[in-house]
């Protein structure tokens, strides 16, 4: 009885689909869980060694000194800890994002401390004229006059010594990038930046050196790369030249405003016609099948590129992120594009069925 209820194609389908989202399910978990770690080997961080910068670096303050000195040594070090922390995590200034990509500004901090440091020597040699003029004076009057000028600049330039230049800030003064996201660094590699370059300290297992337990020598090395990485964000940031910014993003907004009218035409527009060419009894025409065609072959389309664009990405980027950098898209690229299949699949066979009733009613005309 039940059997004559359950069309036998019907349940074939739901089988074969319920068992690849199974598998997938099941893949996704594993590949979720399964990232770099330490493998059980132990290995000594380099706290003092300064060729990796602040990567490692742990202060030690004498715990004898007198207060004050205490603190005025560990607000030094903080400072500087904390510039350096800046400079390595690189927080975006204004960042754009027009799909896949995100076009990205940073403020340059060597190129600010330029502008500070001539501005620090503008400075300098306004007090150095001042106190030049006032050594050629004998007024008590005009030298009084001077003295308050001077004491006025030296009161109020440590607020306008970093004010003026950030309020000011000029094209010159970022670094321009392609952000892409979804990127990690192995889990015991560390990102740093010095001297404007990008370095990794890499972990390196060297089986042909053994400890004295037997276990192989790990160590860090410093490599140089060529992207930047945000921990914060797990996004790397390739740097392009202002100009190459300016084309690309403007580009990628026209290209992305296009698609949106397209997507929204091939959606919504084309279901829409074909709804209202049912409703009005004329439901198996020749351009109710061509939207059809329009709509599955557009979803299957959308549907693949978002499946294979991170391994496009990666094998276009190759330079920048190969050996360096984990991608974290595959299988969720997959899983976010399986609705776009599936239902340019179900699109693909209501065209089908359509397909066949047309030809149902050509040959009905015919005879008549």
């Amino acid at each position: 009885m039940l059997k004559g209820k359950f069309s036998r194609i019907a349940v074939i389908i739901t089988t074969v689909i319920i068992a690849l989202l199974t598998y997938i399910f099941i893949s996704f978990r594993f590949f979720s869980y399964s990232g770099i770690s330490k493998n059980g080997y132990s290995y000594n961080l380099p706290i003092d060694d300064t060729t990796f910068r602040n990567a490692f670096y742990s202060y030690e303050i004498n715990d004898t000194l007198p207060h004050y000195q205490y603190r005025q040594t560990e607000d030094s070090f903080k400072r500087i800890a904390y510039e350096i922390d800046q400079q390595n995590k690189g927080h975006f200034f204004h960042t754009k994002s027009w799909g896949v990509f995100c076009f990205s500004k940073i403020r340059n901090p060597l190129k600010l401390n330029n502008r500070v440091k001539a501005r620090e020597l503008q400075f300098k040699e306004r007090i150095d004229s001042i106190r030049q003029v006032a050594s050629g004076l004998k007024d008590p009057d005009s030298l009084t006059r001077l003295a308050e000028y001077e004491k006025e600049i030296m009161q109020t330039w440590p607020f306008r010594k970093y004010d003026e230049i950030y309020d000011t800030l000029a094209p010159d003064d970022f670094d321009y990038f392609i952000t892409l996201n979804d990127y990690k660094l192995p889990h015991d590699d560390k990102f740093f930046v010095q001297h404007g370059n990008f370095y990794i300290a890499h972990l390196v297992r060297d089986n042909s050196k053994k400890k004295e337990n037997g276990e192989a020598s790990t160590y860090f090395i410093r490599k140089q790369v060529k992207a930047r990485y945000h921990e914060n964000e797990n996004s790397i940031s390739i740097p392009v030249s202002r100009s190459w910014y300016t084309i690309l993003n403007s580009t990628a907004f026209i290209l992305t405003i296009l698609f949106w009218i397209v997507y929204v035409y091939i959606i919504f527009g084309l279901p829409a016609s074909i709804l209202l060419s049912v409703s009005r009894g004329k439901a198996f025409t020749a351009g109710n099948i061509r939207d059809m065609k329009i709509i599955y072959r557009f979803l299957f389309l959308i549907g693949l590129l978002k499946s294979v664009f991170p391994y496009l990405k990666e094998w276009i980027f190759s330079d920048y992120i190969y050996g360096t950098y984990i991608g974290m898209e595959g299988m969720n690229s997959f899983i976010s594009a399986l609705p776009l299949l599936l239902s340019g699949a179900a699109v693909f066979l209501i065209c089908k069925a359509f397909q066949k009733g047309y030809k149902l009613q050509q040959e009905e005309d015919f005879t008549v």
